[in-house]
């Protein structure tokens, strides 16, 4: 399409204005100087730290062209910073190649219904779609206008299906026609043609932070230039300045090509590409092209976001939130870039120095303590993902409005991020600020991917470990977190036979998965001050028999069955915490009880178990050392803490944290309600398992037999046999009453048939609605809809007690309505079943279910 008069005329007065910057960058390039490309020193400064993973005086050295190798750096450090110099070509690790074209799927071709070409769009969450003011004028434009993705060529010269949709402007649209922002974010509609879902592309987040580039960095446009195949501009393009809301860059762009994502080297976008004139690399005038900075589109939107409706802004909070692409590591791999002299693509990202003081630092580079390596460029985190589990999702905690008055609040992200989550690599802290510990931290384990990363070093390796070493994170106030020297003061004024350590709550090996670097920065990122706390050392933070035992065997237990865990630990801040008077913090409440919740799925059911540790008596003892001026106490029980099977309702009337359906999922609710178990074993925690969702049910092999199972004893009330046992006397036959319900439900999985005995149609259902039925059942079907409970459904076919065949069509996320006897959870647990409610028609003819097209009884 042709580009608005007004666009190209205000793009080239901006080109024309910096005319002489652009020609100094260009020559810098040229001669391999392409750090002096950029005028803003400290931005220069960063880009250097976190692509050579330097300090900042080094960093000062290479950007004033000092050798790097007479600076002391080796290995990748010294390649790295002469690439980054522009002495040397560059390199890129094959992953590069592989994110780009994770992030190459989420960009579409916009064409009108008859197949004319108008631009191109890229998601920036799995329902808006950004591109150009000039591509998408106002929403009587959007409604003569298709989204089609997959417009391209793949190997074998072949071309896929594309996959198209509608747009959708009455649920989101937001246009600005300044000739300096020139944006349109849109929401998708209608899906036109079969194939996969619309949140199988993918997107490519934006985010306000100002510090994704700098001027002399390659970029990379994935586009649809004059309305062809999806093409990727890769050769020797070049930022050349920076304006307020644009960015210019040399690239090979026509038509066609507005609205596309322009990348760094992370495969971030850094602008949406509205304007240039094509160019040939063998031209002598090479032309500029024009980008809106996504920092300054994501600034508006965030302006107008308080004049949104609700599900407007929860739209934009989702874009704001998308999760970024996935971490594509720093493995080099040597394919060289060819596009010019001195091109420079480093590969990010990476692994720099350490946030802790000069003083810390200087004494860590003599100990090697995980801490100088703590990456500070914190953006490279994803932190907690609550969808790490299949079919599970194990949101956040969420703060109660007293606490989150008392929380820190992190400073330099994005309003629409949660203001007190510490995001980290595979884990998350939120602190509490006036306590300076952790509410608490939630951390992602693969078993299936982890890697040995040794304690002193911070390498990937199978090798002994030794030093601790600790930092403060600066997104954080620093008087708000503990530091080394309380620990010390805290060791040295409360010891007799013990003394308080400093216990990782999120520990260091549970994060520790996917690529050696992924691991490493893991590893070190354990070692911030915030997901600490004051623990008795041998008697609960270090004993194999108590909380260790039970983290150890966590983790092992994920590790050799290849389990993916969700692991939640913090403090419980209680009121009668014995108190430390330290000389810097004032008075330290120190916890007395620690407690953990660990979510897993297993054979397709989510699991939960909670654990509730208590170190009173050992504290104790170390207060009585003090008070009594004892040296020490060698005398110590052999067992002073206490570990105890809790609840997760119990962990939220302890803490005050809402962790939203898990308590759904508790598996020792029951037992736990009017006793507390003592672990006395980790692997006592661990016994509790359910049969293979589709085949079996509980202890039984087959649907079927607990249906029989379930009819046989329900041929009298419960409480007739239990009095006919108390009396040795035959009970009097009584019919039981059936709960009959007729509900609304959508499907939520689909198993396979049960074909052990009698056959069943087995899927889950959520209720959506209750229509009629038994009174006592009501209640309970209501609790499933508001909880989003899924109830096993099992329909017997092939037999002349069931139907004749399956019902057709059954699959997730239809709608149906159901009516069939209603099996309470608590009633299908006590008879050997699951802890899941069960709605069943197979014995008398009491049962029919209908789909959108037919009603089957």
């Amino acid at each position: 399409m042709k580009i608005p008069d007004r666009i190209e005329r205000a793009a080239s007065r901006r080109v024309e204005s910096a005319r002489d910057r652009i020609q100094n960058a260009k020559e810098h390039i040229a001669n391999g100087t392409s750090l002096r490309a950029e005028t803003d020193l400290n931005r220069a400064l960063e880009r250097v730290k976190v692509v050579a993973n330097v300090n900042a005086a080094t960093a000062a050295k290479i950007v004033n062209y000092e050798n790097p190798a007479d600076l002391g750096l080796t290995g990748e450090s010294l390649r790295k910073a002469e690439a980054i110099q522009g002495n040397t070509a560059d390199y890129v690790g094959v992953a590069w190649l592989e994110a780009g074209r994770i992030a190459s799927n989420a960009v579409a071709r916009i064409i009108f219904r008859d197949g004319e070409p108008r631009g191109t769009g890229f998601l920036v969450s799995d329902q808006l779609l950004l591109t150009n003011n000039h591509v998408i004028e106002d929403k009587d434009r959007a409604t003569g206008l298709i989204v089609e993705f997959r417009y391209e060529i793949r190997l074998g010269e072949t071309a896929p299906a594309p996959i198209r949709f509608e747009l959708d402007s009455s649920t989101f649209f937001v246009t600005e026609d300044r000739d300096d922002l020139d944006f349109t974010l849109i929401a998708l509609g209608r899906q036109l043609t079969p194939g996969v879902n619309l949140t199988d592309f993918g997107c490519c987040p934006i985010s306000s932070s100002s510090a994704k580039h700098s001027v002399g960095e390659p970029v990379t446009i994935v586009q649809h230039p004059d309305g062809y195949y999806k093409q990727v501009v890769l050769r020797e393009n070049r930022i050349v300045h920076r304006g307020d809301n644009v960015l210019h860059y040399i690239a090979d762009t026509e038509g066609g090509s507005s609205g596309s994502p322009v990348f760094n080297d992370a495969w971030q976008v850094v602008a949406l590409h509205h304007w240039g004139s094509p160019h040939r690399e063998q031209s002598a005038d090479t032309n500029v092209n024009e980008g809106i900075r996504i920092s300054a589109i994501v600034t508006e939107l965030q302006t107008r976001s308080g004049r949104m409706n609700s599900s407007q802004q929860q739209l934009l909070q989702e874009a704001f939130n998308a999760p970024p692409l996935q971490d594509f590591g720093t493995r080099i791999v040597e394919i060289r870039h060819t596009g010019g002299p001195q091109a420079i693509l480093p590969n990010l990202p990476v692994n720099i120095l350490s946030n802790v003081t000069d003083s810390e630092r200087t004494e860590e580079r003599g100990r090697g303590g995980p801490a100088s390596r703590i990456d500070p460029v914190y953006a490279n985190r994803r932190g907690y993902n609550e969808s790490f589990l299949e079919n599970f999702l194990v949101p956040m905690p969420q703060l109660n409005a007293t606490q989150s008055s008392k929380a820190a609040r992190v400073r330099g992200i994005g309003s629409s991020d949660n203001p007190y989550e510490l995001k980290y690599q595979h884990f998350s802290v939120v602190l509490n600020a006036e306590r300076r510990m952790a509410f608490f931290s939630i951390c992602n384990i693969d078993g299936s991917k982890r890697i040995s990363v040794d304690r002193d070093s911070g390498k990937a390796t199978s090798g002994p470990e030794a030093t601790e070493n600790w930092a403060i994170d600066p997104r954080v106030p620093e008087e708000s977190q503990l530091n080394d020297a309380f620990y010390r003061r805290l060791r040295n004024a409360l010891r007799g036979g013990d003394f308080f350590a400093r216990g990782h709550l999120t520990r260091r090996e549970d994060p520790n998965w996917g690529r050696a670097e992924t691991a490493e920065r893991a590893n070190n990122d354990t070692f911030h001050h915030t997901n600490a706390c004051p623990q008795v050392q041998t008697a609960f933070n270090g004993s194999q028999q108590a909380w260790q035992g039970i983290e150890n065997y966590v983790l092992n237990a994920a590790d050799d069955s290849n389990l993916r865990v969700t692991v939640i630990t913090g403090p419980v801040f209680g009121e009668d915490d014995p108190t430390y008077d330290d000389e810097e913090f004032g008075t330290i409440a120190l916890p007395r009880q620690f407690w953990k919740i660990v979510a897993r799925v297993e054979d397709d059911k989510p699991l939960v178990i909670a654990i509730l540790a208590d170190q009173s008596e050992a504290m104790d003892l170390l207060f009585a050392a003090r008070r009594d001026a004892r040296e020490a106490i060698w005398d110590w029980p052999a067992r002073l803490s206490k570990d105890y099977i809790s609840t997760v309702t119990t962990i939220e009337e302890l803490t005050g944290l809402d962790f939203g359906n898990l308590a759904n999922y508790d598996v020792y609710a029951q037992e736990t309600r009017e006793n507390r178990l003592l672990v006395t074993s980790p692997e006592t925690l661990f016994l509790r398992r359910f049969s293979v969702a589709g085949h079996g049910f509980g202890r039984y092999t087959s649907i079927s037999e607990f249906l029989d199972r379930w009819e046989r004893r329900k041929q009298t009330v419960d409480t007739a046999e239990e009095s006919a046992v108390q009396k040795r006397t035959p009970p009097k036959p009584k019919k039981r009453e059936r709960k009959i319900v007729e509900i609304e439900a959508r499907v939520a999985r689909v198993f396979a048939d049960d074909l052990n005995g009698a056959k069943h149609q087995q899927f889950t259902i959520v209720p959506n609605k209750w229509i009629s039925g038994t009174e006592a059942a009501k209640a309970e079907v209501e609790e499933a809809r508001e909880n989003g409970q899924e109830v096993r459904v099992a329909i017997r076919f092939g037999d002349s007690r069931g139907l004749a065949d399956r019902v057709p069509g059954i699959r997730e996320n239809v709608e149906l309505k159901l009516k069939g006897e209603w099996i309470s959870a608590r009633d299908a647990f006590d008879v050997g079943g699951e802890d899941i409610p069960v709605l069943h028609f197979t014995h008398d003819p009491i049962g029919w279910i209908c789909t959108s097209d037919d009603c089957f009884s």
